[in-house]
């Protein structure tokens, strides 16, 4: 055989390609000489059918199954607590058990979610982590599930997200009574809003909302809703002048084809305003009313439907709360006379206010008493205070800032509810209503005698009270409670004699006389007007609450109610009393008087002074 000889090449003789293939087989030799280092997760068979449950109260359960080729499997369990990161190393079994027990919060808004790999022994090799499973306790369903529409063709579908640690959110949707469209939307985790795009080709539309880790999912929480067409939104009333209402709205969406505008006037029932084109987003109200509490609502219509009415806005037109005087003790009895406001106020006497400036009362005298303090009256240039030891006082206020008592105690016996002055045949009386021990006729300028002294004592009933009298010329009314109204001829004031007496119309605790009826407060039977001649009942009004105490105008009747606040009433046909004005108060009023275009009310902790009209 021909013996070949090799020579060495050159190395401007070897080809390029032979030097690349060698520097490729380098490198396959240098990843080969690392293969005693331990090898990343196989693509084994991953444990599947983790499921997780509770055992016990604190307590849950994990399951799970693995198919393999070796008997030297353990299995090693990762556990996420909330929002933290995976602990993936959180326990490794000793043998092939596929159960494993943890003990956590099962009633916690932390949710505790977990995964699981199989581990060979011999060779260190490891599967992929199984998908996570996660406990859901039933707190952590969605609350305060809520649909809204939020434009014509788009629906927010709300919730509060209650739970720490899940991967996010999913919605089902059905419509109608179709299926379920499960996994209609999902969304990341801490969502708590979606909103839906619709056509409104159905009539109902279902969600349900629900959490998810992995493949196990909360307690769902479902709503259904049917859309409709959009409601107006955004209603908003400013007063542009004394006799005008703006009202204006906000519409998300195609245009409807009208706005139907409601107004209700105090607390009467809803009446149709206008209907304006749908694409006009205001409203300007004239009115012809003085002062009320106007409340208003707005819907659309488009083709044949009907929205639903929008939150219904309010405000008080013409009415204004100029001011608060804050008070130790209960304003139990208001008198109001030139500038002057006088306020009964229980254990801490009288006070006396210059009101001139409406907004800006100023203290000008602090008048004690014994006692409680429970009814104030000016007549002429004299002030007369009554308490609840039967005991009055008298002032010569003719120097307002510096008044000057005029008698010593004057005893009276009895509970001082309310004090009236008139004269009868040129002399002076004072009438004060005793409460159970009736009404004391006192008379003033008696001869020989230095005091002011009861002359007369008209007895009630059993049961009743003497609450209120009004003189008018010699005609004595009087409210007494249970025992209704007593008219009486004070012609001779030493033997009253009685002219009429209405009975059965509740428990009379205030009232007011104009030239043709007696107005009064009932309590809980509200108002009433009786005929002035035969004290027969001519309409009546219920306030819903408890009346206690009356003022009136030439147009209203203003109503302190225990239970429903400073109420306007119009009196303008006596035969339909109608509600112009509610304002609720934070403290029950116990008396209002009327002075001008303002309404003075007290309370058990405060007076208010309110414009009524402009």
């Amino acid at each position: 055989m021909k013996r070949i000889k090799y020579r060495e090449l050159t190395r401007s003789e070897f080809p390029f390609w032979a030097i690349k293939v060698l520097f490729l087989l380098l490198i396959m030799l240098t990843l080969s000489s690392c293969s005693d280092e331990k090898e990343g997760p196989t693509e084994y068979d991953t444990p599947y059918n983790l499921e997780i449950s509770k055992t016990s109260d604190g307590q849950i359960q994990l399951t799970w199954q693995y198919s393999s080729q070796s008997a030297d499997v353990v299995y090693v369990i990762a556990r996420k607590e909330g929002a933290e990161e995976w602990n993936e190393n959180y326990y490794q079994t000793t043998n092939d058990q596929r159960v494993f027990i943890d003990n956590i919060p099962t009633n916690s808004f932390t949710i505790y979610s977990y995964k699981v790999k199989a581990k060979e022994t011999e060779t260190g090799n490891e599967s992929f982590f199984s998908n996570p499973v996660s406990f859901f306790p039933e707190i952590s369903k969605p609350s305060d599930l809520q649909v809204q529409q939020y434009s014509q063709n788009q629906l927010k579908i709300s919730w509060v997200d209650n739970i720490e640690g899940e991967a996010g959110y999913k919605i089902d949707r059905k419509t109608n009574n179709n299926n379920w469209s499960i996994a209609y939307a999902v969304l990341d985790e801490n969502s708590d809003s979606y909103i839906d795009i619709i056509d409104q080709q159905y009539q109902s539309i279902s969600y349900r909302v629900y959490a998810f880790v992995g493949t196990t999912n909360s307690p769902a929480n479902e709503v259904t809703f049917t859309p409709s067409v959009q409601v107006p939104d955004s209603l908003a009333l400013d007063q542009i002048s004394s006799s005008q209402i703006k009202v204006s709205w906000n519409y998300m969406g195609d245009s409807p084809d009208i706005f139907d505008l409601q107004r209700k006037i105090g607390t009467n029932d809803w009446a149709n305003l206008v209907q304006v084109n749908g694409n006009q987003k205001h409203y300007i109200d004239n009115l012809s009313i003085e002062s009320a509490t106007l409340s208003y609502r707005i819907r659309s219509k488009k083709d044949t439907l009907y929205s639903n009415y929008s939150m219904p806005k309010n405000i008080n037109f013409n009415i204004v709360e100029l001011s608060t005087i804050n008070l130790q003790n209960s304003g139990n009895q208001l008198f109001v006379k030139d500038n002057y406001l006088f306020i009964a106020n229980d254990y801490h006497g009288a006070l006396i206010y210059n009101v001139e400036n409406p907004t800006s009362p100023s203290l000008i005298k602090n008048i004690n008493m014994p006692g409680r303090t429970l009814s104030i009256a000016v007549y002429e240039n004299t002030l007369y205070l009554a308490n609840d030891q039967g005991l009055m006082h008298i002032y010569d206020i003719s120097d307002i800032g510096n008044p000057v008592k005029l008698y010593n105690d004057i005893q009276f016996y009895g509970q001082g509810n309310h004090i009236s002055v008139g004269m009868i045949d040129g002399k002076k009386y004072a009438f004060v209503a005793a409460g159970s021990s009736g009404l004391k006729i006192i008379a003033f300028d008696m001869p020989n005698m230095p005091l002011p002294i009861v002359i007369k004592t008209i007895s009630t009933v059993p049961g009743a009270h003497s609450f209120k009298s009004i003189i008018k010329g010699v005609n004595l009314y009087i409210a007494e409670g249970t025992n209704g109204v007593r008219q009486f001829d004070l012609t001779d004031p030493y033997n009253p004699s009685l002219v009429n007496h209405k009975t059965n119309i509740g428990t009379v605790v205030d009232f007011t006389l104009s030239e043709q009826y007696l107005q009064i407060a009932r309590g809980d039977r509200g108002l009433a007007l009786l005929n002035i001649s035969d004290l027969s009942l001519k309409s009546q009004y219920d306030t819903q609450g408890y009346a206690n105490s009356l003022a009136i105008d030439t147009r209203n009747i203003y109503v302190s109610d225990r239970d429903e606040g400073f109420l306007i009433v119009s009196a303008i046909n006596p035969l339909n009393l109608t509600s112009l004005c509610q304002i609720k108060t934070s403290s029950n009023l116990l008396s209002v008087f009327i002075k001008n275009k303002y309404a003075y009310i007290s309370s058990q902790t405060y007076c208010k002074i309110i414009q009524v009209r402009p």
